[in-house]
Order: C-alpha cells, then sequence, then structure tokens
C-alpha cells in the first residue's frame, strides 16, 4: 500500500446524469477537468452528492470507471463504500479496487441497529478483504450514527485508516477528534459541512470535503489557503461568498439543486436519481441568479 496523506480541498464530486438517468461519461470528464484547473487535491467519487448508495452496482462501476479514467492520475480519486453491512461494502469496495482507486470512504453500517463495537467491525471487514487505505466518514443525518472520536481515534493507529471526513455538523466532536489523532502525523480530519469551513480550518482541520466545490472549486480552495495560511480576513470573505452560495440547496431537494447548478455550468442534465424530483423552474432561475452573482455564469445568463 502506497502512503496517502489527504489535505486541501477533495470535491465529492456529483454523478452527471443524461436525459434518461445514466452515467453521463462526457459529463465527468468535462466535471472532473473543471475540478482540477479550479485546483482540487482529490476527487471524491459515490459520495453522498454522487449518490454512492443510490446507484446500481453497475453505474457506480461505469462512473468510478470514468473518473479514474479523466483523471489519469493528477490527483487521487477516492470512491464511497457506502453500505449498510460488511458484504455489500466489501464487494462495493473491491469493484473501486480494481477500478483504479487510490482509497475507500466509508461510513457507519446503517439501518441495521448500530453501536460503536459495531463500527469498529465493519471497518475491520472491509480492511480484511481491501487493501486499500480508508477514509471514515460521518453524516448522521443519513446513517443516523456516526464514528464518535474514541472509535476514530482507536481506528487510526491502524496505518490504513488515513483520516475522517466529518459532515456532522459538530464542531465540538471535531474538536475532540483533533485533539485524540493530533499525534497521528499521517491521519487528517477534514470537514464537509461548507458553513463551517473556515472554523474547522482555524482549529486544525486538514482540508475541506464540500459538496459546492463542485460549483466553485477555485473559491473552495482559495478559502483552505486563506485559512492555513493565517490571512483570516481572506478566509473570512470567501466564507461569506460560500454562505451565498449556500442557499441554492433550498427551496426543494439539495442534492437536485446541486445537480441543477452543476448543470448550469455546462455538466449533466441535473437529474438525480428517481424518485428525487428535478428543480423546479422557480428554483432553477434563483440558483442561476447565485451563480451569476458569485461569477460563474456570464450575466447575461443569470
Amino acid at each position: 500500500m502506497a502512503h496517502i496523506r489527504l489535505t486541501g480541498l477533495i470535491p465529492p464530486m456529483i454523478t452527471p446524469m443524461d436525459g434518461n438517468r445514466n452515467v453521463d461519461e462526457a459529463a465527468v470528464a468535462g466535471l472532473v477537468e473543471y475540478l482540477i484547473a479550479g485546483g482540487v487535491d482529490g476527487i471524491f467519487a459515490l459520495g453522498s452528492s454522487g449518490e454512492g448508495p443510490l446507484l446500481t452496482r453497475a453505474e457506480r462501476r461505469r462512473l468510478i470507471s470514468a473518473t479514474v479514467k479523466a483523471v489519469a492520475g493528477r490527483v487521487p480519486v477516492l470512491v464511497g463504500a457506502l453500505e449498510p453491512s460488511a458484504p455489500t461494502a466489501i464487494e462495493a469496495a473491491q469493484d473501486a479496487e480494481e477500478l483504479g482507486a487510490t482509497a475507500l470512504v466509508l461510513t457507519t453500517p446503517y439501518y441495521v441497529v448500530n453501536d460503536q463495537a459495531m463500527a469498529v467491525r465493519f471497518v475491520e471487514a472491509i480492511m480484511a478483504d481491501t487493501t486499500l487505505p480508508i477514509m471514515l466518514y460521518n453524516i448522521p443525518s443519513a446513517t443516523g450514527h456516526r464514528f464518535e472520536p474514541a472509535t476514530v481515534a482507536q481506528l487510526a493507529k491502524h496505518p490504513r485508516v488515513i483520516g475522517l471526513k466529518d459532515s456532522s455538523g459538530d464542531l465540538a466532536s471535531v474538536q475532540e477528534t483533533l485533539r485524540l489523532t493530533r499525534s497521528m502525523a499521517n491521519f487528517t480530519v477534514l470537514m464537509g459541512a461548507e458553513r463551517l469551513c473556515t472554523a474547522a480550518l482555524q482549529m486544525g482541520a486538514h482540508g475541506l470535503v464540500s459538496g459546492l466545490g463542485n460549483v466553485a472549486p477555485a473559491l473552495l480552495k482559495q478559502l483552505y489557503v486563506a485559512a492555513t495560511t493565517g490571512d483570516i480576513a481572506e478566509a473570512t470573505r470567501c466564507q461569506d461568498q460560500v454562505e451565498a452560495l449556500w442557499h441554492l440547496h433550498s427551496p426543494g431537494h439539495w442534492l437536485s439543486n446541486l445537480k441543477t447548478a452543476v448543470s448550469e455550468l455546462g455538466f449533466g442534465s441535473g437529474l438525480a436519481v428517481d424518485p428525487i424530483l428535478p428543480a423546479a423552474p422557480e428554483q432553477c432561475e434563483k440558483i442561476r441568479t447565485l451563480l451569476g452573482q458569485a461569477g460563474l455564469l456570464p450575466l447575461s445568463r443569470a
């Protein structure tokens, strides 16, 4: 296993779809180029923004293959195996490994009753049947549970467990995780909640995994650089811009809105997996306005 330390901006890439809700491989390639041009330090495929738990196995394999091909080794490619059980997660992880992923991303197992002992056993089961590094992922709004800080620190003792993406919105938990893992030089903590980017980086977080990185990668990278070099005024200015863009998520379904925003930039149809409804016309207009105000669309289109 090659050593990898994940820092910087690693957006959870959406899965662009065509008008029939199939993976749009040409749009994947275009979006990858847009992200890399924006300065990203990695790409996370098949996360929550990428509809990882919602796609068929065949569509997930198509998305991984298209992403790895488009990236062509320029940045790490993380792939989510966001499954409710060890057998299904192992299947997804083995597909990712076969198709060229750099690392895996795992949530806690969900649907069945879960505790921290089960979470540890789950990660250990995946490690036993795969060889890739593993990033843990807290998103209790979707899974109902999370890796608690002490559990993260326990798992981080294994050299293949290389970090945590935290989208819980719980800064106290992030602070405790940072405290418990600070002496582990190869372990990184990444913030997944856009509205807490600057706060988390000031606390010592090592990077950002922001869904809005699909839309404004250069802005999020600028925020990261400013916050980690001590330019708090610039980080605050960037955070204010991120806050304005964050409002594209509502009303309506946040994922449809995010995919609509990316489609306005030229990548994909804006459609998500059934039964998620497309963004309403008035929401599309709001999204275009926000993108225009952020300088991401020509004013004539906003």
